[in-house]
Formats: C-alpha cells, structure tokens, sequence
C-alpha cells in the first residue's frame, strides 16, 4: 500500500523494472542531468553506492551543488517529480490536510514537504526559504506545521540509469520539446 505522486510536466522514459518501492517512508526518484538544469529543480545527494539521502537541495545555486560534492561529472541526480509514500506515509501526508495551517497556505510538494523529511536540512533555513516565492507569514506558519509533523519521517532515492528525463513546465521548454529538435 501506498501513493505514487507524478509531476505533470516531465517526460520520464525508463524501465520501470529500476524501482523497488520497499523501504519505508518517503522514495524520491532520481536521474542524472545537467547540473545547469538541477539549479531549477530538487537535487538528491546519496552516500555513493546505496539509496541513503545526504541532502535534499532544492533549486541549488553552483556554490551550493559543489558544497555538498553534488556533480558528477557535470550532472546531478535530479528529483524526476515521481515520489513514492509507504501507507503510513501517505495517511500521515492526508492527515496533514486537517491541519489549518497547512491547508490554508499554497505549498510546493518538493519544496515544502520533502525538505523537512532531509536530516541535513536546517529548520530555520527551511521556513526562511524563497525558493518557490515569497516566505510570507502564512507559509512560515504552515513550514512549522509540517517541520513538526514530518521531521523524522525516513526519504530515500531510487536512481534511474539508463533514463531520459525532459522537462517541459516554463513556456520555453515546452516551445523547445514541441518545435525543436
């Protein structure tokens, strides 16, 4: 038991046989691309050879993905948008829609709610955040709502090799796949 989240606007292409969805809490998925592309999206940083989470960033500057050893070889291990939650994960995820706070702020599956899940994400840094748009009081009070809620909850990494991940959420990377070679 569990939910399988999609982002909407990526192409993945991959053998699905790469996953295993059997560790406990929260698996991101990962593939490597350029590390141009990773300053826009979430990034995973693994210990080398297994599915341990070093770091979540997300929307990392150059500095901050050559301060946690994130390249290899000019790529990252970027969030392809598909997140797998355990049951007890996902009833603690719908849970949280009771949560006034939480319900009335408009929040960012990568940004706001998987974060807190990164041991080394610092908590002061995460409800300051601007990555997604303005910290505004009401998205400070939902980020210690969930901070409280999720710390703790285990994230892992499923890697893609060999996968293809296209994104195509702003208007020039969607012109770019539709009319470009």
């Amino acid at each position: 038991p569990g939910a399988l989240v999609a982002s909407g606007d990526v192409l993945l292409v991959f053998d699905h046989l790469q996953l295993s969805f059997r560790r406990p809490g929260m698996t991101g998925v990962a593939a490597y691309a350029p590390a141009e592309m990773g300053t826009r999206h979430g990034v995973f940083v693994t210990e080398t050879g297994t599915h341990r989470l070093r770091a979540y960033l997300h929307k990392p500057g150059p500095e901050e993905l050559v301060a946690w050893d994130a390249l290899d070889g000019g790529r990252v291990q970027i969030d392809t948008g598909l997140v797998w939650l355990d049951g007890e994960t996902a009833r603690l995820f719908t849970g949280l829609a009771n949560n006034p706070l939480v319900a009335a702020a408009p929040l960012n599956l990568y940004g706001d709610l998987m974060l807190p899940l990164a041991a080394s994400t610092d908590e002061q840094a995460y409800y300051a955040d601007v990555s997604d748009g303005p910290a505004t009081s009401a998205i400070r009070a939902a980020r210690q709502a969930l901070w409280q809620r999720l710390r703790g909850t285990p994230l892992t990494v499923e890697q893609l090799q060999p996968a293809v991940f296209v994104h195509f959420g702003s208007s020039r990377e969607y012109h770019r796949m539709v009319a470009a070679d």
